[in-house]
């Protein structure tokens, strides 16, 4: 425990109890989560939490509102009142508190992007913008506490925290909460987005000054060129480890909004079968040439 804790000794004394119950056969790495603890929350199994983890910018929560292990307020511009993955996952179990929740600072290339209320009762996303953006950022995509929201955190830089709703995108100063419930379809691992998050602040910043303006890309895409788009862009979400409904919708998407006209759904599905059949990197030499596909439609 952290020596926030030395104030409010029945936390401190919950805590030690918890401790001293764990199992022996810890993590190879030493770190105890909740899944250890026994709670069904953020899992070092995970790539994206076995990486966050190893910073100490972790906090607890108690409706929204940040807390230290000791039971404190925390701030996300403090980091004296952070601590370790593993005392907060404690202090989670042990003191009641809602949850964990990762500071974003500028000492480190993550960056959060929010995603308010996007999806709907069957966790499908509402809007296939947004579903474009979540598919081309292809990094690690959680459910938000309310079930209708997600979190997606990559790495990059932006030059200053934008925001229009839905979205919100933050490097510093704020903290997201970690539930550990991994967005199917997507990587469960942080990855690298600076070309697609340089296009999405700057789709959102212009939102933001006409509101009517929908968060997603205007260029049109022309007959004689849709099909070869489609393919390319599936291709490139494939070798980054999005599929299934993700992938379905980004492509979904894509035709919707970028395509004029659209192309017609099955030719959609074929080209979704055949980049699920082939490699990445088999599938994009292949999308200048359209005659060696067996679905080719003339789009």
């Amino acid at each position: 425990m952290t020596g926030e804790g030395s104030d409010s000794p029945p936390f401190a004394v919950a805590t030690e109890l918890v401790v001293s119950a764990l199992p022996p056969n810890d993590p190879p790495n030493g770190i105890r989560g909740p899944k250890q603890l026994g709670a069904d929350f953020p899992s070092l199994e995970i790539g994206a939490i076995a990486e966050l983890a190893e910073h100490q910018q972790w906090v607890c929560h108690k409706q929204k509102v940040p807390k230290q292990p000791s039971g404190q307020n925390a701030s996300s511009t403090t980091a004296a009142t952070w601590s370790s993955f593993e005392n907060c996952s404690q202090a989670v179990v042990s003191c009641g508190f809602d949850g964990l929740g990762f500071v974003f600072t500028t000492d480190d290339d993550y960056i959060g992007i929010d995603l308010d209320h996007v999806l709907d009762e069957s966790r499908q996303i509402k809007d296939p913008s947004i579903a474009k953006w979540v598919s081309e950022l292809g990094s690690y995509t959680e459910v938000s506490p309310s079930g209708d929201g997600l979190h997606i955190i990559v790495k990059g830089t932006i030059p200053r925290a934008v925001k229009h709703p839905p979205v919100e995108i933050y490097s510093e100063g704020r903290y997201f909460t970690i539930t550990g419930d991994h967005y199917a379809g997507t990587p469960d691992t942080i990855e690298r987005a600076d070309d697609t998050l340089a296009r999405l602040c700057k789709a959102v910043a212009e939102a933001r000054q006409k509101p009517s303006t929908p968060v997603a890309s205007v260029e049109s895409i022309g007959e004689g060129s849709r099909h070869n788009f489609l393919v390319e862009q599936a291709a490139s979400l494939h070798g980054r480890a999005v599929c299934g409904a993700a992938l379905f919708g980004a492509i979904t998407a894509l035709n919707e909004t970028r395509c004029n006209p659209p192309l017609p759904e099955e030719e959609v599905h074929g080209i979704l079968d055949w980049v699920g059949r082939h490699d990445s990197k088999t599938a994009l030499r292949e999308a200048t040439s359209p005659k060696r596909w067996p679905f080719f439609f003339g789009g």
